[in-house]
């Protein structure tokens, strides 16, 4: 059973806020290169709060990042009915570029007003 996960890739998209039933998440889509001759580990992420969703949300497409979390694997119905599978991290934490939160504060803004301080180690 794998219980964390460290990867590091490049983000394929700018992350943005969903819905998860009652819970705002910050999400994204991770490309992993497993180097010239073969596929690409393709990971959705998912912050769920604290401060990997509001470091998710500073950050935008091409970024080189460095994920840890656990390793889920999703599954929905396609389009056309078919069964569908995709592997993705519930983010704990996450390593990129810093940026000054003023470029991204509508982002920024939302996601830090939701973090919880009970949560925090300290």
């Amino acid at each position: 059973m794998i219980r964390q996960l460290i990867a590091t890739g490049h983000l394929a998209s700018n992350p943005e806020t969903k819905r998860a039933g009652e819970h705002e998440i910050a999400a994204g889509r991770l490309a992993v290169s497993q180097g010239r001759d073969k596929p690409t580990i393709w990971l959705d992420l998912a912050c769920w709060g604290g401060f990997a969703k509001a470091d998710l949300l500073t950050m935008q497409k091409g970024d080189r990042v460095t994920v840890c979390g656990r390793l889920t694997l999703r599954e929905w119905t396609g389009r056309e009915g078919e069964a569908r599978q995709g592997l993705g991290v519930d983010v704990d934490s996450i390593e990129g570029p810093r940026r000054d939160p003023g470029e991204f504060s509508d982002r920024v803004t939302a996601a830090a007003a939701k973090v919880d301080t009970d949560d925090l180690p300290f």
